[in-house]
């Protein structure tokens, strides 16, 4: 994509960052999908468990030692600021292969 184009639509931005990063990455590129990690119905059925939360947020963590996590966060509806943790689970990196077919699939 050159500097002059103009972009149409966020779809069509999204896109071009995509192919942009998948072209540019290097050969051993660390990353994870925190929203990939668990089962679909696995993040409702514990939002049920909560009271008065709402849907989930998606956190990723990632530690000093490289090691990545999903950690599904859930605010209280009532508006006072409290959050509640639905968990942590490890989640492994997605290696320089699957990135690329990720990055330019869409």
């Amino acid at each position: 994509m050159g500097a002059n184009e103009v972009l149409t639509g966020l779809g069509d931005a999204n896109k071009a960052v995509k192919r942009a990063l998948a072209d540019s990455i290097p050969t051993n590129p660390t990353g994870f999908n925190p929203a990939g990690a668990g089962q679909p119905g696995e993040l409702i059925a514990i939002n049920n468990t909560l009271p008065r939360a709402s849907p989930c947020n998606i956190m990723a963590m990632v530690t000093t030692a490289g090691d990545f996590y999903s950690v599904p966060m859930y605010q209280n509806v009532y508006g006072d600021g409290k959050w509640y943790c639905g968990g942590c689970r490890r989640v492994p990196p997605i290696d320089n292969g699957a990135l690329n077919t990720l990055l330019r699939a869409a």
